[in-house]
């Protein structure tokens, strides 16, 4: 779509802007959404955003991305999906509390790009929340899962958190054709486990 929707009140097909930081999705199946400021986003119910290269508003080819801080909470689910990235989150922090999300970066189309499921400058992900980031191709410039930190020219990372990612009593489950999961800051896990698949590694851990 190439409208624009940002006014409290406004709703439409499986989307309403409940106040003017809130959004809510309730059965969204539609295109790329965009995000300036701080936002929380609901979900309800089963919801997806695919990147529609015909959409005048996007920076990145991203299912979802935001330049502020965005929280993510709800029962419900999302389905983010771009050629480069499924969720972004540039001069911000992503967190994610009790939902269960889906972040894909299929590859198609783009030349000389990182792709990621998950690219932020920050990560929580807490609550019982269930993340799946994936990457499915390698354009040059690194392939991963999720992403956290200023990811080679791709959002600029900014304040004390920045390259930073905590997961507590939450899943994570990261697969990318560099690797799975990178911070270029700290990983705190708190209440869970890593599992390495066959044939994976741990690299460039400090404790």
């Amino acid at each position: 779509s190439s409208d624009l929707y940002d006014a409290p009140g406004t709703s439409g097909a499986g989307w309403e802007w409940r106040d003017a930081s809130t959004l809510v999705l309730s059965g969204y199946d539609g295109p790329n959404i965009t995000i300036h400021g701080d936002v929380t986003l609901v979900l309800e119910g089963v919801n997806t955003a695919t990147f529609d290269p015909e959409s005048e508003f996007y920076e990145f080819y991203t299912g979802v991305e935001c330049f502020g801080n965005l929280s993510v909470r709800g029962e419900g689910s999302l389905v983010a999906s771009g050629p480069q990235v499924g969720i972004l989150v540039s001069g911000g922090s992503l967190a994610l509390a009790g939902c269960t999300v889906d972040a894909r970066a299929q590859g198609t189309g783009m030349k000389d790009a990182v792709c990621a499921g998950v690219l932020v400058d920050s990560l929580r992900v807490e609550g019982g929340a269930r993340l799946v980031a994936s990457s499915a191709a390698d354009l040059g410039r690194g392939s991963f899962g999720v992403y956290v930190g200023a990811a080679r020219g791709v959002g600029a990372g900014s304040g004390a958190a920045a390259g930073n990612a905590l997961v507590a009593a939450s899943t994570v489950d990261a697969t990318g054709l560099t690797a799975g999961f990178v911070a270029a800051g700290d990983i705190a896990l708190d209440g869970v486990g890593v599992t390495v698949p066959q044939g994976g590694a741990i690299g460039d851990v400090s404790v």
